[in-house]
């Protein structure tokens, strides 16, 4: 994870919510101007990135065990 790397549309990240105390993984996603966190699991809806989202980094590297 690289804290300092400008995040872009499509990037996956580490975030905290602001219902959350948790740190996330999610896929920075721009729409229309707005901007959300898409989960992995396409079942679940799309997080509205609001003023108390903090992205802690993006994803630089992720190895995928099966």
């Amino acid at each position: 994870m690289d804290p300092h790397k400008e995040v872009v549309h499509g990037d996956f990240v580490v975030a905290l919510l602001n219902r959350s105390k948790e740190a996330t993984f999610k896929q920075y996603v721009v729409d229309g101007g707005m901007t959300y966190l898409r989960p992995l699991n396409v079942q679940f809806p799309l997080i509205a990135i609001d003023n108390e989202t903090v992205i802690l980094g993006v994803v630089v590297n992720c190895i995928k065990s099966t």
